[in-house]
């Protein structure tokens, strides 16, 4: 089999090159053979493309196109297949009418359990606080609470970091506390389970509007199982949490069900559903 994809950029500190990059290592891992933006055998368009108005009608579309369909109503007239990252997502655009005569798949990324392997250990803090559209009074009082309760943490804050830090980060905690906003997949927490990290999760439940407005019931960890850790809505569950810490142990979950390898495959499998291949 080959197949081609059309990609603007495969950066890996954004969610939608890393995405780019991990398929593409998993194709690989596959022995699977790929070309990039050749437009005689694009069948993959996985973000904006200058050429979408040119494609075959077959080609799978997404993860990384747009927030709302209503973005590019357009498009859906145009192209019946898609995939994004998790239910909450495909949840969310069924609500739209431009949907209804499209096929909606959901597609999470793999993660590379190879780097993020949870070797080389040095632990020098508790923990590291991973911070992410959340607001800066609810990170003073998980930063008051930690402190009161004598935990060793850092703050890791994003798009403040390189991967060489993230790295850093994991190598050095005892597990981590995610306080971010919602994920449509959410690949550095994703990263994080696969160095057999724990996480304490303070999820926030809703996606919303610029104006406050709730859209969606959502998850700040839509890829998430007890082995990796607990779900809380803010402090309460974090005795419990540290009493059975080494009981943990989220890089098997990883392993389990979202490996580079896994990833392509189920990628494939959608394009072959599509007859895009």
């Amino acid at each position: 089999m080959s197949l081609g994809i059309f990609v603007n950029h495969a950066n890996p500190h954004t969610g939608p090159g890393k995405v780019v990059i991990n398929l593409l290592k998993g194709l690989k891992e596959n022995n699977i053979k790929f070309r990039i933006n050749d437009l005689g055998s694009l069948n993959g368009c996985l973000q904006p493309s200058p050429y979408l108005n040119n494609l075959p009608p077959t080609t799978l579309i997404g993860p990384n196109i747009m927030v709302l369909p209503t973005d590019m109503p357009p498009l859906w007239k145009k192209y019946n297949n898609y995939v994004v990252p998790s239910r909450w997502v495909k949840d969310l655009y069924e609500k739209y009418e431009v949907v209804d005569e499209c096929n909606m798949d959901i597609w999470p990324v793999g993660i590379d359990t190879q780097i993020f392997d949870g070797s080389n250990k040095t632990i020098k803090k508790d923990c590291f606080i991973y911070f992410k559209n959340r607001s800066d009074e609810e990170l003073e009082d998980l930063k008051s609470f930690l402190i009161a309760k004598k935990i060793s943490f850092e703050v890791l804050k994003y798009g403040h970091y390189s991967e060489p830090d993230f790295l850093k980060h994991i190598k050095e905690s005892r597990f981590c506390i995610l306080l971010t906003g919602t994920e449509s997949q959410g690949i550095a927490y994703m990263e994080i389970l696969s160095s057999n990290v724990p996480c304490y999760v303070i999820d926030k439940l809703n996606w919303e509007s610029d104006d406050g407005k709730v859209i969606q019931a959502a998850s700040s960890v839509p890829y998430f199982e007890k082995t990796c850790g607990i779900i809380a809505k803010k402090h309460e569950e974090f005795e419990h949490f540290l009493n059975n810490l080494e009981s943990f142990e989220p890089r098997s979950y990883i392993l389990d069900h979202h490996t580079l390898s896994q990833s392509a495959q189920k990628y494939l499998k959608l394009l072959e559903k599509s007859h895009a291949v």
